[in-house]
Parts: structure tokens; C-alpha cells; sequence
């Protein structure tokens, strides 16, 4: 089914950008085990947006364990995008998630010529060995006119967070139920 058309002059919401696209079932990879790290690629006409995501174990911290995170961004396309806002959803080995929405990445919105890369780090904590993240970042093809531009949602495929380094079989959220 084909969406409504939406007026040039008005901006999306970011939560409707990543709606019309959900993360597909293949990166969600549900009922197998994830390695802790996962590469996809999302194309809008001329843009394309690659994700690399992978964590790494920091160990045992308050009752839990753990995280660094890279995740990097990387322009395959033929325009200059920015990066508007992320959503990432990390979840436990019980099927709980904590969802982490907002504004850029790291307090940054970065524009991004064909061919550059944003990298964005962070921490998670979680009250158990190994859990998994996926989640996806909206960006705006800058209009020449100085007016909203074209909005689009880059998926990043799920990855495992374990503190072991290996793949793990964490539940898919409910969220990725839906999309199944």
C-alpha cells in the first residue's frame, strides 16, 4: 500500500520518517543468534545510508553488565544528507526494551557529503550478560531552496551485546514483532 503524498512545505515527524520504514526482518535476524556486530544498507532514491554497528563487553557494572557501542554512518549516496534524529532500542534476554530516542547523535547533527562517515559511541547497561540493539537514525536531504528537505529512516540491523564477545540468541522486541 502507497502512503499519502506529504506537502513539500511541511516536515515530517521523526517518529512517522522511521515508521514508514521499519527495520526489515531479515536484519532483525528474530530466533537465531546475533553476532556482536551487524553492517545493512538503506537506499532512498539517490541517497544510501550504510550503518556498521558493534558493541563491545566493559565488564560488570551496578548489578549488570556493561557496554561500549560504535555505530558508524557512512553517506553512499549521491547528496549531502543530515542527521536528524536516532531511535535505538536495546533489549534483555527477557524481552525487555529501553528505547533511546532523540535529536542527532552525541548532541551532534551532522551533514554528511557523498562518501563521509559520522561515528557515534556510547555506553549501555543492562541487568544481565548479553542483550541485543538495533534501532534507526532519520536524516533530511538539505533542500537548495533552504526549506524543509526530503526525510528518510536508515535502519541498523540488530547486534549482540555480550559479555563473552560472541553471538548470542537475545528475543526480538515487541516492536520487531510487528514488523515480522
Amino acid at each position: 500500500p502507497s502512503s499519502p503524498a506529504m506537502p513539500l512545505d511541511e516536515a515530517l515527524p521523526p517518529d512517522l520518517v522511521r515508521l514508514s520504514n521499519p527495520v526489515p526482518s531479515e536484519a532483525m535476524k528474530c530466533g537465531i543468534k546475533i553476532p556482536p556486530e551487524s553492517v545493512m544498507t538503506t537506499r532512498h532514491g539517490r541517497s544510501a545510508v550504510t550503518i556498521f554497528g558493534r558493541a563491545s563487553s566493559l565488564g560488570s557494572a551496578r548489578g549488570g553488565a556493561a557496554w561500549r557501542y560504535e555505530i558508524e554512518l557512512v553517506n553512499e549516496g549521491r547528496d549531502i544528507i543530515q542527521l536528524m534524529t536516532r531511535h535505538i532500542l536495546v533489549t534483555s534476554p527477557d524481552g525487555t526494551v529501553e528505547e533511546v530516542k532523540g535529536a542527532g547523535a552525541g548532541g551532534q547533527l551532522p551533514l554528511l557529503a557523498p562518501g563521509e562517515s559520522h561515528t557515534v559511541t556510547g555506553t549501555t547497561v543492562l541487568h544481565a550478560a548479553y542483550g541485543a540493539m538495533h534501532g534507526s537514525y532519520q536524516f533530511e536531504v538539505p533542500s537548495e531552496a533552504d526549506a524543509l528537505g526530503e526525510a528518510f529512516s536508515a535502519n541498523m540491523a540488530r547486534f549482540a551485546l555480550s559479555t563473552a564477545g560472541r553471538s548470542e540468541l537475545v528475543p526480538c522486541s515487541p516492536e520487531a514483532d510487528l514488523m515480522s
